[in-house]
């Protein structure tokens, strides 16, 4: 890894399109990114010393909401990304509430 490499997370249940993600994401050299579920994305996060957050496909959207709380409570700066064709109108308005900063559809 750069020591000026972009630190990103992928948090998904969806083992496709977090691998379609990741792949793509790796594809460009500045980034350095890590695949977590969401159990451990606020930890995993954290230990890397995150710079970007990209959510996708998550069954349990209030687990989802929180996170995006939690990380923007600690830094408030954090870009938080919604990728999720798949998703419920409310629960893209309630990201965004929360502090998302970008849907993807």
């Amino acid at each position: 890894m750069k020591e000026d490499a972009i630190k990103t997370i992928v948090v998904s249940e969806n083992d496709n399109l977090s691998s379609e993600l990741t792949a793509l994401l790796k594809d460009d050299s500045r980034l350095d990114v890590n695949k977590t579920d969401p159990s451990s994305a606020y930890e995993t996060f954290h230990s890397i010393d995150g710079d970007v957050v990209f959510i996708t496909e998550l069954t349990d959207t209030k687990k989802a909401i929180s996170l995006i709380r939690k990380i923007l409570a600690d830094l408030p700066q954090t870009p938080i990304n919604i990728v999720a064709p798949l998703t419920s109108k409310e629960f893209i308005v309630e990201a965004l509430d929360a502090g998302a900063t970008t849907y993807i559809h």
